[in-house]
Parts: structure tokens; sequence; C-alpha cells
């Protein structure tokens, strides 16, 4: 299974983006669906982890359910190294 530390590639660059990181740990182990092959230049062996958190973060200690008609996505390179993630 992937590890967390050391492996995000990309410092979070706001708040959000980086209270969005705590859900990474949890997606990663139960994702819903993973695809492969990622349109993105020399990610053609990348691979894009899908799913649901239970709750995430709105600020330090305030946590709210995961929006049910959201999905949360985590990339990870072929050297199994996080380099983005997002709600979708």
């Amino acid at each position: 299974m992937l590890g967390i530390a050391g492996l995000l590639q990309v410092k979070p660059k706001s708040r959000t983006k980086y209270l969005d990181s705590l859900m990474i740990k949890e997606v990663l182990e139960k994702p819903l669906c993973v695809f492969g092959g990622l349109k993105r230049e020399n990610m053609a062996d990348g691979r894009c982890y899908c799913g649901v958190a239970k709750t995430r973060f709105l600020d330090k200690g305030i946590k709210v359910p995961f929006p049910p008609d959201r999905l949360f996505v985590v990339f990870v390179n072929d050297r199994d190294e996080i380099f983005d993630w997002d709600m979708v």
C-alpha cells in the first residue's frame, strides 16, 4: 500500500489544499476505483485513485461530512509519488 510520508511531490499552496490533503490516506487505502494511463505528459503509467472520505476538514478541528455528490481524487505517478489531489 502507498504511504503518505515523503510521497507528496508538491507542497499545498493554500490552506484549503492542505486541509484536503488530510483525506489522501483514507482514499488511497479504500478507493472506490483506480484509473491508469493518465493523459498527461510523462504520466502514462500514473494512476488516479477516486474515493469518498468520511469527513472533510474546513479548519483546524472543524470537520464536516464529505459532500455526497463529490469524489476525492489523488493522482500518483509511476514512482508512487503523489503529485495532485482535488475534490470533483
